[in-house]
Protein backbone atom coordinates (compact mmCIF):
# COMPACT_ATOMS: atom_id res chain seq x y z
CA UNK A 1 0.00 0.00 0.00
CA UNK A 2 1.18 3.66 -1.04
CA UNK A 3 2.30 6.09 1.91
CA UNK A 4 -1.26 8.36 -0.07
CA UNK A 5 -3.39 5.12 -0.03
CA UNK A 6 -2.63 4.23 3.63
CA UNK A 7 -3.64 7.53 4.56
CA UNK A 8 -6.98 7.90 2.35
CA UNK A 9 -7.61 4.26 4.05
CA UNK A 10 -6.76 5.64 7.58
CA UNK A 11 -8.67 8.46 7.32
CA UNK A 12 -12.17 7.16 6.14
CA UNK A 13 -14.51 5.71 8.39
CA UNK A 14 -15.16 1.82 7.84
CA UNK A 15 -18.70 2.26 7.57
CA UNK A 16 -18.09 5.47 4.65
CA UNK A 17 -18.74 3.90 1.32
CA UNK A 18 -16.22 4.99 -1.63
CA UNK A 19 -18.10 7.94 -3.20
CA UNK A 20 -20.16 6.78 -6.91
CA UNK A 21 -18.63 8.42 -10.29
CA UNK A 22 -20.81 11.54 -11.08
CA UNK A 23 -23.48 10.80 -14.24
CA UNK A 24 -21.99 11.93 -17.49
CA UNK A 25 -23.56 14.51 -18.96
CA UNK A 26 -25.05 14.29 -22.06
CA UNK A 27 -22.15 15.44 -24.24
CA UNK A 28 -18.91 13.96 -23.03
CA UNK A 29 -16.45 15.44 -24.73
CA UNK A 30 -15.33 18.74 -25.99
CA UNK A 31 -15.55 20.17 -29.85
CA UNK A 32 -11.48 19.09 -29.55
CA UNK A 33 -12.43 15.97 -28.73
CA UNK A 34 -10.86 16.39 -24.36
CA UNK A 35 -13.08 14.95 -22.21
CA UNK A 36 -14.56 17.85 -20.14
CA UNK A 37 -14.11 18.66 -17.07
CA UNK A 38 -15.76 20.35 -13.73
CA UNK A 39 -14.08 22.54 -11.50
CA UNK A 40 -15.55 23.19 -7.45
CA UNK A 41 -15.88 26.12 -4.50
CA UNK A 42 -16.76 25.63 -1.46
CA UNK A 43 -17.31 27.93 1.42
CA UNK A 44 -17.44 26.83 4.52
CA UNK A 45 -16.94 27.67 8.58
CA UNK A 46 -15.40 25.65 11.66
CA UNK A 47 -12.21 25.09 9.58
CA UNK A 48 -9.34 27.82 9.55
CA UNK A 49 -6.99 27.95 5.97
CA UNK A 50 -4.22 25.87 8.22
CA UNK A 51 -6.49 23.72 9.52
CA UNK A 52 -7.85 22.57 5.89
CA UNK A 53 -4.48 22.86 4.46
CA UNK A 54 -3.24 19.89 6.58
CA UNK A 55 -6.60 18.03 6.74
CA UNK A 56 -5.69 17.49 2.58
CA UNK A 57 -2.12 16.96 3.24
CA UNK A 58 -2.70 13.84 5.27
CA UNK A 59 -5.60 12.84 3.25
CA UNK A 60 -4.12 13.37 -0.06
CA UNK A 61 -1.02 13.33 0.59
CA UNK A 62 -0.96 17.13 -0.66
CA UNK A 63 1.87 19.58 -1.71
CA UNK A 64 1.43 22.59 0.77
CA UNK A 65 2.75 26.03 -0.23
CA UNK A 66 2.00 28.57 1.98
CA UNK A 67 1.31 32.23 0.01
CA UNK A 68 0.44 34.31 3.32
CA UNK A 69 -1.24 33.23 6.69
CA UNK A 70 -4.37 33.02 4.78
CA UNK A 71 -3.62 31.90 1.56
CA UNK A 72 -2.61 28.45 0.59
CA UNK A 73 -2.25 26.55 -2.53
CA UNK A 74 -2.26 22.53 -2.35
CA UNK A 75 -1.28 20.27 -4.87
CA UNK A 76 -3.50 16.89 -4.55
CA UNK A 77 -2.28 14.47 -6.65
CA UNK A 78 -5.39 13.08 -9.32
CA UNK A 79 -6.35 16.36 -8.46
CA UNK A 80 -4.56 18.96 -9.47
CA UNK A 81 -3.60 22.52 -7.68
CA UNK A 82 -6.59 23.79 -5.24
CA UNK A 83 -6.74 27.05 -3.62
CA UNK A 84 -7.23 27.46 0.39
CA UNK A 85 -7.92 30.57 1.24
CA UNK A 86 -9.80 33.19 3.43
CA UNK A 87 -12.45 34.27 1.34
CA UNK A 88 -11.73 37.91 1.35
CA UNK A 89 -8.94 39.82 -1.01
CA UNK A 90 -7.98 42.18 1.81
CA UNK A 91 -5.61 38.87 3.54
CA UNK A 92 -4.58 38.08 0.54
CA UNK A 93 -0.87 39.12 0.00
CA UNK A 94 0.03 41.19 -3.03
CA UNK A 95 2.86 41.77 -5.56
CA UNK A 96 3.35 45.33 -4.56
CA UNK A 97 3.50 44.41 -0.15
CA UNK A 98 6.25 45.57 1.83
CA UNK A 99 6.89 44.05 4.96
CA UNK A 100 4.31 46.37 6.91
CA UNK A 101 1.41 46.07 4.99
CA UNK A 102 1.69 42.40 4.32
CA UNK A 103 1.51 41.84 8.54
CA UNK A 104 -1.54 44.36 8.17
CA UNK A 105 -3.31 42.06 5.73
CA UNK A 106 -2.55 38.99 8.11
CA UNK A 107 -3.58 40.70 10.76
CA UNK A 108 -7.30 41.78 8.80
CA UNK A 109 -7.72 38.42 7.97
CA UNK A 110 -7.61 37.28 11.68
CA UNK A 111 -9.86 39.31 12.29
CA UNK A 112 -11.92 38.68 9.33
CA UNK A 113 -11.98 34.85 10.07
CA UNK A 114 -14.34 35.33 12.95
CA UNK A 115 -17.02 35.84 10.15
CA UNK A 116 -15.39 35.08 6.97
CA UNK A 117 -15.51 31.63 5.38
CA UNK A 118 -12.77 29.29 4.35
CA UNK A 119 -13.13 28.83 0.36
CA UNK A 120 -11.74 25.83 -1.01
CA UNK A 121 -11.30 26.36 -5.27
CA UNK A 122 -10.48 23.19 -6.97
CA UNK A 123 -8.85 22.79 -10.11
CA UNK A 124 -11.22 21.31 -12.84
CA UNK A 125 -11.23 17.71 -13.04
CA UNK A 126 -12.75 14.91 -15.66
CA UNK A 127 -15.72 14.54 -14.57
CA UNK A 128 -15.38 10.84 -14.88
CA UNK A 129 -12.96 11.40 -11.69
CA UNK A 130 -15.14 13.80 -9.69
CA UNK A 131 -16.10 11.14 -7.10
CA UNK A 132 -13.12 12.32 -5.93
CA UNK A 133 -14.58 15.86 -4.82
CA UNK A 134 -16.62 13.62 -2.97
CA UNK A 135 -13.78 12.57 -1.05
CA UNK A 136 -12.75 16.30 -0.15
CA UNK A 137 -16.16 16.61 1.33
CA UNK A 138 -16.20 13.62 3.73
CA UNK A 139 -13.04 14.55 4.87
CA UNK A 140 -13.92 18.14 6.06
CA UNK A 141 -17.39 17.17 7.46
CA UNK A 142 -15.60 15.00 9.12
CA UNK A 143 -13.53 17.35 10.43
CA UNK A 144 -16.21 19.96 11.65
CA UNK A 145 -16.49 22.33 8.48
CA UNK A 146 -20.32 24.11 8.63
CA UNK A 147 -22.17 24.90 6.00
CA UNK A 148 -24.84 27.40 4.80
CA UNK A 149 -27.56 26.15 6.90
CA UNK A 150 -25.39 26.03 10.57
CA UNK A 151 -26.17 29.36 11.51
CA UNK A 152 -28.78 32.03 10.06
CA UNK A 153 -25.77 34.02 9.35
CA UNK A 154 -23.53 31.39 7.18
CA UNK A 155 -24.58 33.07 3.36
CA UNK A 156 -22.11 30.35 2.20
CA UNK A 157 -22.50 28.81 -1.28
CA UNK A 158 -21.21 25.99 -3.58
CA UNK A 159 -20.23 26.57 -6.93
CA UNK A 160 -19.72 24.67 -9.94
CA UNK A 161 -17.44 25.71 -13.00
CA UNK A 162 -18.95 23.23 -16.06
CA UNK A 163 -16.59 23.39 -19.01
CA UNK A 164 -18.33 23.96 -22.00
CA UNK A 165 -18.64 21.48 -25.04
CA UNK A 166 -18.14 24.26 -27.20
CA UNK A 167 -17.67 28.05 -27.27
CA UNK A 168 -19.64 28.99 -30.22
CA UNK A 169 -22.48 31.37 -29.42
CA UNK A 170 -24.99 28.93 -30.32
CA UNK A 171 -24.31 26.10 -28.07
CA UNK A 172 -23.65 29.00 -25.48
CA UNK A 173 -26.90 30.35 -25.92
CA UNK A 174 -28.62 26.98 -25.36
CA UNK A 175 -26.99 26.45 -22.38
CA UNK A 176 -28.21 30.24 -20.83
CA UNK A 177 -31.82 29.29 -22.40
CA UNK A 178 -32.09 26.27 -20.63
CA UNK A 179 -30.81 27.32 -17.86
CA UNK A 180 -33.49 30.29 -17.79
CA UNK A 181 -35.76 27.85 -18.63
CA UNK A 182 -35.18 25.77 -15.61
CA UNK A 183 -34.68 28.36 -13.07
CA UNK A 184 -37.60 28.37 -11.02
CA UNK A 185 -37.61 24.58 -10.66
CA UNK A 186 -34.18 24.32 -9.59
CA UNK A 187 -34.47 27.72 -6.60
CA UNK A 188 -37.83 25.14 -5.88
CA UNK A 189 -35.56 22.24 -5.78
CA UNK A 190 -32.82 23.94 -3.68
CA UNK A 191 -34.74 25.79 -1.29
CA UNK A 192 -32.03 28.19 -1.75
CA UNK A 193 -30.48 30.04 1.82
CA UNK A 194 -32.64 33.10 3.02
CA UNK A 195 -29.38 34.75 4.19
CA UNK A 196 -27.79 33.67 0.36
CA UNK A 197 -30.92 35.69 -0.92
CA UNK A 198 -30.98 38.02 1.38
CA UNK A 199 -27.97 39.44 1.07
CA UNK A 200 -28.45 39.51 -2.42
CA UNK A 201 -25.32 37.14 -4.14
CA UNK A 202 -27.40 36.34 -7.08
CA UNK A 203 -30.26 37.85 -8.65
CA UNK A 204 -32.52 36.63 -11.45
CA UNK A 205 -32.00 38.20 -14.86
CA UNK A 206 -34.24 41.14 -16.17
CA UNK A 207 -37.71 40.02 -17.74
CA UNK A 208 -36.72 42.23 -21.49
CA UNK A 209 -33.72 39.75 -21.48
CA UNK A 210 -35.86 37.05 -21.27
CA UNK A 211 -37.74 37.63 -23.82
CA UNK A 212 -35.00 39.13 -26.47
CA UNK A 213 -33.17 35.41 -25.38
CA UNK A 214 -36.27 33.53 -26.08
CA UNK A 215 -36.75 34.55 -29.34
CA UNK A 216 -36.30 31.78 -31.82
CA UNK A 217 -34.99 34.28 -34.22
CA UNK A 218 -32.21 35.58 -31.77
CA UNK A 219 -29.05 34.36 -33.34
CA UNK A 220 -26.27 36.36 -31.60
CA UNK A 221 -22.48 36.28 -32.98
CA UNK A 222 -20.27 36.15 -30.30
CA UNK A 223 -19.45 39.53 -30.04
CA UNK A 224 -23.18 40.48 -29.94
CA UNK A 225 -24.30 38.04 -27.59
CA UNK A 226 -21.47 39.52 -25.14
CA UNK A 227 -22.82 43.02 -25.65
CA UNK A 228 -26.59 41.80 -25.19
CA UNK A 229 -25.17 39.70 -22.08
CA UNK A 230 -22.92 42.70 -20.41
CA UNK A 231 -26.19 45.04 -20.81
CA UNK A 232 -28.30 43.41 -19.26
CA UNK A 233 -26.41 41.75 -16.62
CA UNK A 234 -23.45 43.76 -15.82
CA UNK A 235 -22.49 41.54 -12.44
CA UNK A 236 -21.78 37.95 -11.54
CA UNK A 237 -24.24 38.00 -9.21
CA UNK A 238 -26.37 35.67 -11.44
CA UNK A 239 -27.26 32.11 -10.50
CA UNK A 240 -25.23 31.35 -13.69
CA UNK A 241 -22.35 33.58 -14.37
CA UNK A 242 -21.51 33.84 -18.10
CA UNK A 243 -18.87 36.33 -17.29
CA UNK A 244 -15.79 34.05 -16.80
CA UNK A 245 -16.92 32.33 -20.01
CA UNK A 246 -17.73 35.51 -22.00
CA UNK A 247 -14.09 36.85 -20.87
CA UNK A 248 -12.64 33.19 -22.05
CA UNK A 249 -13.81 34.51 -25.79
CA UNK A 250 -12.76 38.26 -25.55
CA UNK A 251 -11.81 39.38 -22.38
CA UNK A 252 -11.05 42.99 -23.62
CA UNK A 253 -14.54 43.42 -24.82
CA UNK A 254 -15.65 42.36 -21.41
CA UNK A 255 -13.63 44.27 -19.20
CA UNK A 256 -13.84 47.25 -20.87
CA UNK A 257 -17.60 46.82 -20.12
CA UNK A 258 -16.70 46.23 -16.28
CA UNK A 259 -13.56 47.38 -15.35
CA UNK A 260 -13.54 47.04 -11.83
CA UNK A 261 -15.52 43.73 -11.69
CA UNK A 262 -13.79 40.37 -10.01
CA UNK A 263 -13.72 38.11 -13.29
CA UNK A 264 -11.45 35.07 -14.08
CA UNK A 265 -11.94 34.16 -17.58
CA UNK A 266 -12.53 30.24 -18.32
CA UNK A 267 -14.24 27.92 -20.77
CA UNK A 268 -17.12 26.91 -18.09
CA UNK A 269 -20.17 27.91 -17.13
CA UNK A 270 -20.22 29.63 -13.65
CA UNK A 271 -23.07 28.59 -11.74
CA UNK A 272 -23.69 29.65 -8.44
CA UNK A 273 -27.10 28.65 -7.00
CA UNK A 274 -26.51 26.16 -4.88
CA UNK A 275 -25.92 26.29 -1.35
CA UNK A 276 -22.68 24.80 0.67
CA UNK A 277 -23.92 22.23 3.06
CA UNK A 278 -20.99 20.43 3.73
CA UNK A 279 -21.83 19.88 7.84
CA UNK A 280 -25.38 17.64 6.56
CA UNK A 281 -25.33 14.05 6.29
CA UNK A 282 -25.42 12.62 2.92
CA UNK A 283 -25.06 15.91 1.33
CA UNK A 284 -22.76 16.31 -1.16
CA UNK A 285 -22.24 17.90 -4.34
CA UNK A 286 -22.88 15.51 -7.26
CA UNK A 287 -26.92 16.44 -6.20
CA UNK A 288 -26.54 19.32 -7.77
CA UNK A 289 -24.32 18.00 -10.59
CA UNK A 290 -27.38 16.27 -11.44
CA UNK A 291 -29.79 18.92 -11.02
CA UNK A 292 -27.52 20.58 -13.42
CA UNK A 293 -27.57 17.96 -16.20
CA UNK A 294 -31.20 18.64 -16.50
CA UNK A 295 -30.23 22.08 -18.18
CA UNK A 296 -28.06 20.24 -20.66
CA UNK A 297 -30.70 18.24 -21.49
CA UNK A 298 -32.74 20.87 -22.23
CA UNK A 299 -30.31 22.55 -24.35
CA UNK A 300 -29.38 19.18 -26.66
CA UNK A 301 -33.14 18.75 -27.46
CA UNK A 302 -34.48 21.57 -29.86
CA UNK A 303 -37.54 20.62 -30.08
CA UNK A 304 -38.41 20.62 -26.94
CA UNK A 305 -36.39 23.88 -26.28
CA UNK A 306 -37.96 25.83 -28.69
CA UNK A 307 -41.58 24.66 -27.12
CA UNK A 308 -40.52 25.75 -24.16
CA UNK A 309 -39.30 29.40 -25.06
CA UNK A 310 -42.46 30.14 -27.18
CA UNK A 311 -44.71 29.17 -23.70
CA UNK A 312 -42.33 31.35 -21.45
CA UNK A 313 -42.69 34.11 -23.79
CA UNK A 314 -45.92 33.77 -24.46
CA UNK A 315 -46.50 34.18 -20.63
CA UNK A 316 -43.92 36.95 -20.19
CA UNK A 317 -46.29 39.17 -23.27
CA UNK A 318 -49.17 38.18 -21.88
CA UNK A 319 -51.80 40.25 -19.05
CA UNK A 320 -50.20 38.35 -16.44
CA UNK A 321 -47.76 40.73 -13.73
CA UNK A 322 -46.20 40.71 -10.28
CA UNK A 323 -46.89 37.32 -8.44
CA UNK A 324 -49.35 36.18 -11.02
CA UNK A 325 -46.55 36.09 -13.56
CA UNK A 326 -44.14 34.44 -11.26
CA UNK A 327 -46.15 31.78 -10.14
CA UNK A 328 -47.13 31.31 -13.90
CA UNK A 329 -43.58 30.96 -14.82
CA UNK A 330 -42.44 28.60 -12.14
CA UNK A 331 -45.37 26.56 -12.65
CA UNK A 332 -44.02 26.07 -16.49
CA UNK A 333 -40.49 25.53 -15.24
CA UNK A 334 -41.59 22.52 -12.85
CA UNK A 335 -44.18 21.49 -15.29
CA UNK A 336 -40.89 21.25 -18.15
CA UNK A 337 -38.58 19.23 -15.48
CA UNK A 338 -40.68 16.56 -15.64
CA UNK A 339 -41.17 16.64 -19.48
CA UNK A 340 -37.21 15.98 -19.57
Amino acid sequence: MTRNESRASAARPIDTPVPAAWPPPPVTHKDNGSPRRIGIELEFAGLTVADTSALLDRQFDAAIELRSRHDVTADIPALGEAEIALDTRHAKHQPQDTALTAKVRDMAGDAASLVVPTEITAPPIEIAQAGLIDEMVDTLRAAGARGTRAAPTNAFAMQLNIEAASMEPAAILAILRSFLLLEDWLRDEIEVDRARRALGFEHAVPADFRRMVFDPAYAPTAASLIDDYLAANPTRNRALDLLPILAEIDGDRVRRALPEEKIKARPAYHYRLPDCRIDEAGWSPRQDWMRWLAVERLAADHTLLESAMREQRTLLEGPRTGFFLSQALAEASISLRRSL
